[in-house]
């Protein structure tokens, strides 16, 4: 997930670079009546830069630390079933071992 962040950093700033640079005009509200779309441009370009930010960062760290967890799990599991067979295999064979011999 960090190495895909890194593959995908130029086409994503590049993406959200090319559109606030095209919504600037707008949030800055220059000509008769553009007053009412500026707010407009304002929340478009804040909105671009917490996805853009959150994209390359907040994400793949998320799932960095998710997947991270599941690995734990998954070797806690392991090692538990491996514990209960040992156990398993050790009762079997002091059994075994302690069983009358017939002749």
């Amino acid at each position: 997930a960090l190495e895909a962040g890194s593959t995908r950093l130029r086409p994503v700033l590049m993406t959200a670079l090319a559109m606030i640079l095209g919504m600037i005009p707008i949030a800055i509200g220059i000509g008769e009546g553009s007053e009412q779309n500026a707010p407009l441009g304002r929340a478009v370009i804040g909105g671009l830069l917490f996805a853009t930010v959150s994209t390359l960062f907040f994400v793949p760290v998320l799932f960095a630390s998710f997947h991270r967890m599941l690995a734990l799990r998954n070797d806690k599991r392991r090692a538990l079933t491996l514990q209960k067979n040992t156990t398993h295999i050790r009762a079997c064979l002091n059994f075994i071992s302690t069983a009358p011999i017939m002749t």
